[in-house]
């Protein structure tokens, strides 16, 4: 799947969960969205020889009173490496994802990320894939303070001449988030 895919469906993904999370309230008769989610992120995620660390916003929403559907977007800072060349800039990306039970003390989470770079002379995007586990570290549910971990698969896009390439790596985010009861 090529770059300009996967934004286009990460964005899709992002709007419809901004979009049923700011809906009508859901009647009592409706069963399968009861909850809202809202988090604050601060995120740390490495592979060998790219970093990035930044901060995001996602809305969510259930659906069938189980899955945590979620989309945002985040602004981060990035360092990239390739051939003992060092480049910084900054990302701007979107990302949309899955949970299972966010309620619950450990949930399974799974997200897909796309980001644009500025300033990074060495790439120009990358699209990241992730799976891990949601831990709350507070147990009260409002607001919730989240830890995740994330094993990640990314592709990295090059420019100037520096080829395009995968890597795999660890990300940390912590969450303020907001579950809100329907």
């Amino acid at each position: 799947m090529g770059f300009n895919k996967a934004l286009a469906f990460a964005v899709v993904l992002s709007t419809l969960s901004f979009g049923a999370a700011w809906a009508a309230p859901v009647t009592s008769a409706s069963v399968d969205r009861d909850f809202t989610l809202d988090e604050y992120s601060a995120m740390l995620s490495g592979a060998s020889d790219f970093w990035q660390a930044g901060v995001g916003l996602t809305f969510g929403d259930s659906l069938h009173q189980t899955y945590h559907l979620f989309g945002g977007g985040r602004l981060t800072w990035v360092q990239a490496s390739e051939a003992g060349r060092t480049s910084n800039g900054w990302a701007l990306g979107v990302i949309g994802g899955v949970g299972f039970r966010p309620q619950r003390k450990w949930s399974p989470v799974g997200t897909l990320a796309a980001d644009k770079f500025f300033g990074v002379d060495l790439y120009e995007s990358k699209l990241t894939l992730s799976a891990g586990v949601r831990i709350q570290i507070v147990s009260q549910l409002d607001p919730q303070q989240v830890v995740s971990v994330l094993l990640f698969a990314g592709r990295l896009y090059g420019s100037n001449g520096v080829a395009d390439r995968s890597d795999t790596g660890l990300s940390v985010l912590y969450s303020l988030a907001f579950f809100e009861q329907r």
